[in-house]
């Protein structure tokens, strides 16, 4: 099940392009862009070019996380009461669908 749940939660932040620990990411990027610029005035020189390659690196990451989409839904999971609930029902429910839609369906949950 633990599987399953965390497969799904995958397929959903693939989907969608959320980040649930947006906050938390940039919170470690403007740390490490705080961390390059002290060295930098600490004159650490030897260490100029990676520190500017970093530099280069790190915004658009940040950037990327700013503007990822905000969830209002959380990501489907497999509750065992509501699975069996939905078993009991699947022969009726598959039955009205066509074949190219059960097998996009099956294809990504057990694939």
């Amino acid at each position: 099940m633990k599987k399953l749940n965390a497969k799904l939660r995958r397929i959903w932040k693939e989907s969608n392009g959320y980040e649930p620990d947006a906050d938390r990411l940039i919170r470690e990027i403007d740390q490490k862009i705080a961390n390059i610029r002290q060295s930098i005035e600490d004159g650490f020189a030897a260490e100029l070019d990676y520190f500017n390659q970093r530099l280069i690196e790190l915004p658009p990451d940040r950037q990327r996380l700013l503007v990822s989409p905000i969830s209002i839904t959380e990501p489907l999971q497999i509750v065992p009461r509501l699975t069996r609930r939905y078993l009991a029902e699947l022969d009726n429910t598959i039955a009205c669908g066509i074949k190219k839609d059960k097998n996009a369906l099956f294809g990504v949950l057990w694939t």
